[in-house]
């Protein structure tokens, strides 16, 4: 999503509050998609997601909810109709080439100056 806020509810897993997360700019991303629409520009192919955490990717591409996600409230779920209806699709994107975890943890200089030249810009890889 474009902005960092504090969820309003209180996550139990990393797990849940990745899946909370991604289900909250996939609102945003639904909202852009019908503005665009309206505006004339409709959109054919789905908005790519980027996940980090691949339990919550599984969660979200699962048909029915899991033992493990039965605790996280069915409200939620109305994101795979959004992927079964091709508004959305979901990746992984893991840590190495994720720039947003320069933000959220400790790295290493490697791997923080390869964000950063991403970010501005200058990194093609």
């Amino acid at each position: 999503s474009y902005r960092c806020k504090t969820q309003s509810l209180t996550a139990v897993s990393s797990t849940e509050a990745e899946f909370l997360a991604v289900v909250s700019a996939a609102k945003h991303a639904k909202y852009i998609r019908s503005v665009l629409s309206d505006l004339g520009f409709p959109q054919n192919n789905p908005t790519l997601m980027h996940c980090d955490n691949q339990s919550a990717i599984k969660i979200i591409n699962a048909q029915i909810p899991t033992e493990r996600a039965r605790h996280i409230d069915t409200q939620f779920f109305a994101i795979q109709d959004w992927k079964e209806a091709g508004q959305i699709s979901m990746a992984h994107i893991p840590g190495i080439i994720n720039p947003v975890d320069d933000l959220t943890k400790p790295l290493g200089w490697v791997l923080h100056s390869r964000h950063c030249r991403r970010l501005m810009g200058y990194y093609r890889a």
